[in-house]
């Protein structure tokens, strides 16, 4: 089983890419939806993330308002980090077992995470793509996303510049311009990584 790290940052296409090589036969482990099981109620993280930045992240319904509380750990480093170390152990550990779970059952497993060279997930994967695009084409797209400018910038300054995880990568995509494209690059890496399985 090959374990393939698809990683880039906010805005640059992760999300569409994995989609494209679920179709292609991958099974793709979407790190994000992880971390945000263990912040649902009664999750001890979730008892965690109340007891360090209060009730006032509360939603009507009694859960995390996650862009609540992204507005508040994206404008301070610490209380990212202190985010970080109350989510980070319990997804890695999740994913690390799902991995051990599928062992040789499915030939290429894509773990779709903006942290794998941040964390413990980069000792996981066999190989590295990073999507990229330009800061404008970031920029713009934050829009689908229903975030401000300022709220998108702040958030790519918080995580590894894209040209440090280029340097890192067996396989760049480069998703600045339409969907075909971006396409067509997922199933031209799909025919090499299946070479090494």
């Amino acid at each position: 089983m090959l374990v393939v790290g698809l990683t880039g940052n906010l805005a640059c296409g992760k999300t569409t890419a994995a989609g494209f090589f679920k179709e292609l036969g991958a099974y793709i482990i979407e790190a994000d939806e992880i971390a945000r099981k263990f912040t649902l109620p009664d999750t001890p993280q979730h008892n965690e993330i109340l007891k360090y930045f209060g009730k006032d992240i509360l939603d009507s319904e009694g859960n995390i308002d996650r862009r609540r509380l992204g507005q508040i750990v994206f404008c301070d480093k610490h209380k990212l980090k202190v985010l970080n170390k109350i989510l980070h152990p319990p997804t890695i550990d999740f994913i690390k077992n799902e991995v051990t779970r599928l062992d040789k059952s499915v030939p290429v497993v894509v773990i779709e995470s903006a942290l794998i060279l941040e964390t413990d997930l980069k000792h996981l994967i066999h190989k590295l793509i990073v999507v990229k695009c330009t800061k404008r084409n970031q920029l713009s797209r934050f829009k689908e996303k229903r975030l401000s400018l300022d709220e998108g910038k702040k958030r790519i300054s918080a995580q590894l510049p894209l040209a440090f995880k280029k340097k890192k990568a067996d396989f760049v995509i480069n998703n600045n311009w339409d969907i075909k494209y971006l396409k067509s690059q997922v199933k031209e890496i799909w025919e090499k990584l299946k070479t090494e399985i």
